[in-house]
């Protein structure tokens, strides 16, 4: 509990709100999609009788 508080409050600082704004760019967005995208289909790939269950959690 109090560990989350701290995080969180960390997390809120000027400085790392900054640091967020100047990282979230569309370009970044979009490739990270993409990568997510490859990432579950190897995954899903990699073990035919696991795939519904990675098809669950990941959507």
């Amino acid at each position: 509990m109090e560990m989350k508080h701290m995080a969180r409050t960390y997390r809120n600082t000027p400085e790392t709100k900054q640091k967020n704004k100047r990282r979230k760019s569309k370009k970044n967005k979009a490739s990270w999609k993409v990568f997510r995208e490859q990432h579950r289909h190897a995954s899903a790939m990699e073990s035919s009788s696991h795939m519904n269950v990675a098809k669950v959690v990941c959507r």
